[in-house]
């Protein structure tokens, strides 16, 4: 449900819209559809025609699209964000940041806008690779122009109920946006919670594994210490069969024919009910955006964030393995034998999240120069708590009766806690302009310089060891990029050969813990014909891994699902992740040819191709979705350079595989 209201609003608006805030904060989820409408503001009305806002240092290229109020509304979506992110999903680069724009300003993140309702929209310009240079960004990278309607007051409430088609899954969203637009001052505050439930795998049907041994909640009878060998030869005899495991009949002074009828037929325990494909999500995230005009040569923009999210997942039921001695006196076996139990209570997995983050954005005009000075402080917390089963096998006393004994209360579990706090400060002044006049236009270079500060801190306590880490991290950077034209068609210099543009950049930074590293790209920008456009670009960069990715806490993630495609199982692992401070630098070198021919310019109907080759050298990326190759490469070294972002080992039923010498050097 949205609810807009503006000045004007009736006091019938203003209850529903109380209402549904107040619905919204004490979690309960509100019908869907339901719509009430309210008059937009008259400014709001009288703003409908697009203003176009061109930055004075931008030369005139076609936008490869534009949305109109209309095609956003389309979208269906509430905010910038995540309108933006439909439309990089569209253009097939979701994983890459644009430089965006707003009313001819340069934004240091889209969370200064992100925020803000689409209602505030009066078009958006999509620009091609290649456009970005001028206005301080980067060879490659697009520009997202937004264009925003000169005076806006809106209230915002939506609510959102989800369910799944299978049943056994819901989630609930609410969101409350309160937005003031005047001109270049825009203020906008904006809540959003996020309620999903838990889905079992029970739920859904999921096919169990076999336990390594017949556990179950009631408890089964099996040999010891051979395990899958005979129980007890007079019970065999009395069965007419070979008894290798027997329920419990639920008696207190049990015989040997009280195990007869269901011999070789143990009680079986579905996990399912215990374990989950989805686990219970809680999230709460607070953002303030105020950005306002100093002078008239100066504008600030003030981002406050911070966000909470917490998870819970069941990891399924803690074994307990009771060996009773055949001279216990309550035992009517002549031999040793074990119970094998499943503690009541599933296993627990819980995940705590917590983030907070500050942006100061200063943005000055000096004649035909720009600059933007960016400041951000962040600070991320998490914690998990992860219960993992401590009782492997007890010898029950001779005096003690374990058939009239709660023996499955008697397992008891651990908790291991993995906790990591990040603090990163940085601050980055960038300029561009004019340096000086060519034939073909103006020559735009960019200067851009750079310091950041970063610390984490973890910790993994397991079994009881602890296993601090500290990292600290500085860097300084500086980058200089020009965008040099070489022909025009406007400026009538060589206008036989359209519009060419040659971008150069060469960067150089400077790492605490990696030293220095640089960075460089070539870009052409080349339009023969109106209808054509053709970028292409060579990109060179090193990266030092993230510290989180150095020195995140170690995990150790008791009874994880995965499926070995080699042997055709799933399986049940323990799995360890964490950060590997031995990551080399990460090189990457791109090569990308781009092209746009605007068939029918009035029905916007145009082809676009792109062709991309990446060569990453030292990769830092966690292992991707299980398959043969994977596992070849991983267990037996079939590709020795397979990189892994994480160190990580893997025990399963069949005992610990120790990684080989080769993955070991990858990693």
């Amino acid at each position: 449900m949205r609810v807009r209201e503006s000045g004007a609003g009736g006091p019938h608006q203003h209850r529903l819209s109380r209402f549904v805030a107040l619905l919204l904060m004490a979690g309960v989820a509100v019908p869907a559809p339901v719509k009430a409408a309210a008059a937009q503001t008259a400014s709001d009305q009288t703003n409908r025609e697009p203003i176009i806002v061109t930055a004075p240092l931008f030369r005139d290229i076609q936008p490869e699209r534009q949305l109109d109020q209309d095609a956003i509304e389309s979208y269906g979506v509430s905010t910038i964000d995540e309108l933006l992110g439909e439309v990089q999903v569209e253009l097939g680069e979701e994983s890459e940041e644009p430089l965006i724009i707003v009313n001819g300003q340069r934004m240091n993140d889209l969370s200064e806008i992100g925020a803000f309702p689409v209602e505030i929209l009066n078009n958006v310009q999509v620009l091609p690779r290649g456009s970005a240079v001028a206005l301080g960004g980067r060879p490659g990278q697009r520009v997202i122009s937004l264009n925003l309607k000169r005076q806006v007051t809106t209230e915002t409430l939506t609510a959102a109920h989800k369910l799944a088609t299978d049943g056994d899954w819901d989630a609930d969203r609410g969101e409350a946006l309160v937005t003031r637009v005047k001109g270049n001052a825009r203020l906008n505050i904006a809540l959003r919670v996020r309620d999903e439930s838990s889905l079992l795998e029970s739920d859904r049907g999921i096919i169990q594994p076999a336990p390594r041994l017949p556990f179950a909640l009631s408890g089964n009878v099996i040999g010891f210490p051979n395990t899958s060998g005979e129980i007890d030869p007079a019970l065999s005899a009395l069965a007419g069969q070979v008894v290798t495991v027997a329920p419990l009949p639920g008696i207190a002074t049990p015989t040997l024919a009280d195990f007869v009828a269901n011999a070789n037929q143990p009680t079986v325990t579905d996990l399912g009910q215990f374990r989950t494909l989805k686990p219970d999500i809680r999230n709460y995230d607070l953002n303030g955006t105020f950005a306002a005009p100093v002078t008239n040569w100066l504008t600030a923009n003030l981002t406050l964030r911070g966000n909470r999210n917490t998870s819970n997942a069941k990891r399924g039921l803690p074994t307990g393995l009771f060996i009773v001695s055949g001279d216990n006196a309550f035992s009517p076996f002549t031999d040793d034998v074990a119970l094998a139990f499943y503690g009541p209570h599933a296993l627990q997995s819980r995940s705590f999240r917590t983030s907070a983050e500050g942006n100061l954005t200063l943005n000055a005009v000096f004649g035909r120069w720009n600059a933007t000075w960016n400041n951000d402080y962040l600070r991320l917390n998490s914690v998990t708590d992860s219960q993992r089963p401590s009782t492997a096998s007890v010898r029950i006393g001779d005096d003690v009766n374990p058939f009239a004994t709660d023996l499955a209360s008697l397992i008891t579990f651990g908790t291991s806690r993995f906790s990591t706090r990040t603090v990163t400060t940085t601050s980055d002044l960038t300029a561009n302009g004019p340096v000086l006049e060519l034939p073909a236009g103006p020559l735009i270079a960019t200067i851009e310089g750079k310091l950041a500060w970063n610390r984490l801190n973890s910790n993994s306590v397991f079994a009881g060891i602890a296993n601090p880490r500290n990292f600290r991290r500085s860097e300084q950077s500086i980058r200089g990029a020009v965008d040099i034209p070489l022909t025009s068609r406007d400026g009538n210099f060589l206008s036989v050969l359209g519009d060419l543009d040659l971008n150069v950049e060469y960067g150089h930074s400077h790492f605490s813990d990696a030293g220095g590293i640089n960075h460089h790209a070539f870009e052409f920008n080349w339009q023969p014909h109106p209808a054509v456009q053709l970028v292409g670009s060579i990109e060179s960069t090193e990266n030092p891994a993230p510290i989180e990715t150095l020195g995140g806490a170690i995990t150790v993630n008791p009874d994880t699902r995965i499926f070995d495609p080699l042997t055709g199982e799933t399986v049940d692992v323990t799995l360890i992740t964490g950060g590997n401070p031995g990551l080399l630098p990460q090189e990457t070198r791109i090569r990308r040819l781009s092209s746009i021919f605007r068939l029918v310019p009035r029905l916007n109907l145009q082809l676009n191709a792109e062709y991309t080759d990446t060569d990453r050298r030292n990769f830092v990326s966690g292992l991707p979705e299980a398959s043969a190759a994977v596992a070849l490469a991983k267990f037996f070294g079939k590709y020795p350079k397979v990189p892994l972002g994480t160190a990580e080992t893997v025990s399963s039923r069949m005992g610990m595989r120790a990684l080989n010498p080769a993955l070991r050097r990858a990693s």
